[in-house]
């Protein structure tokens, strides 16, 4: 049988005891903004290093994954269709976010996010949820747990494809040509120094790279809480580094209510309250100490992704 959303019941509830939160549903189309500039700074910075393969490299090893880190969290957004009104728009700036990545994710990520959030822990239908080949094989391995987090993008595109299909579309088509298109062009007529900033943003920005913290955290509990049976297993951060990334940290109030817009999640955690969002439960850092943490701590693995398992 299928895993259901283990957060219907906690929204349901905390609709009944707070129902001025229907308030907080909605759009945020000023948000928009972000995704010209992260598209802008990419490409920017893409040009900057044109001419040099040693600055494409130093820009990719340092600050590109975080430009591919805010462009990722927006394509999210738009996912959930929290831009604007209308579906068809948050599908087309979805889509144009994508191109600086120069591999067409957005299409494949808007239908299988859904399955995430509707079988959040299904080892058949989240695709963010480790195989259980994967848990056997890295274990708590230290080097495991750092090859599988350096291969990280490759891994989870054909555990995305092993576990759901993809259908076909004029949109999946168009996402592929645009994207792999600019990467030829970049490649063959522009700048290969260019094309290797963006390619190696985009892996580290999924791979072994502080950037991609969030992984290791929105579904793995905090090293040293309690494994609560009763508790969901999503987990939120709420640091400085939500000023940047579109508070992706509030995970736990995401799940509560996808329907709510970025800006307005703290507005959630402040009016449910510690009961619902307990900021005790909450990772403290994100960034390498965070990485570090997964790597080397020996206690922690993959089936801590499972919370059935731990």
């Amino acid at each position: 049988m299928l895993h259901t959303n283990p957060h219907k019941t906690r929204s349901a509830e905390i609709l009944k005891r707070f129902p001025e939160i229907r308030h907080l549903f909605g759009h945020d189309p000023s948000t928009q903004l972000y995704a010209y500039a992260s598209v802008g700074a990419q490409f920017a910075v893409a040009y900057a290093v044109s001419a040099s393969f040693p600055l494409a490299l130093l820009a990719a090893l340092t600050v590109g994954p975080y430009g591919m880190m805010c462009i990722l969290v927006f394509m999210h957004e738009a996912s959930h269709n929290l831009i604007f009104a209308s579906p068809l728009a948050n599908r087309i700036i979805g889509n144009f976010t994508n191109i600086p990545m120069l591999v067409p994710v957005f299409e494949i990520f808007r239908q299988h996010h859904n399955a995430h959030h509707n079988h959040l822990g299904d080892h058949f239908m989240d695709v963010d949820c480790p195989l259980a080949m994967e848990v056997e094989i890295v274990g708590s391995s230290p080097l495991r747990k750092a090859l599988w987090l350096f291969f990280n993008p490759a891994i989870l595109a054909l555990r995305s494809l092993w576990k759901l299909q993809v259908k076909g579309s004029v949109w999946v088509v168009g996402n592929w040509i645009v994207t792999l298109g600019t990467g030829a062009l970049l490649a063959a007529w522009f700048a290969t120094p260019a094309f290797v900033y963006l390619a190696v943003s985009t892996w580290l920005s999924q791979g072994l790279h502080p950037s991609n913290a969030r992984v290791v955290q929105r579904h793995v509990r905090k090293s040293g809480t309690p494994n609560d049976p009763t508790d969901v297993n999503t987990h939120s951060y709420y640091g400085p580094v939500n000023a940047i990334t579109l508070n992706v940290g509030y995970h736990r109030e995401h799940h509560d209510f996808s329907r709510i817009p970025h800006s307005r999640l703290p507005a959630l955690k402040a009016l449910a309250g510690e009961k619902w969002y307990p900021s005790s439960l909450a990772h403290e850092t994100r960034g390498p100490r965070a990485i570090a943490e997964f790597i080397l701590n020996p206690a922690i693995d993959l089936s801590w992704y499972y919370k059935s398992e731990r």
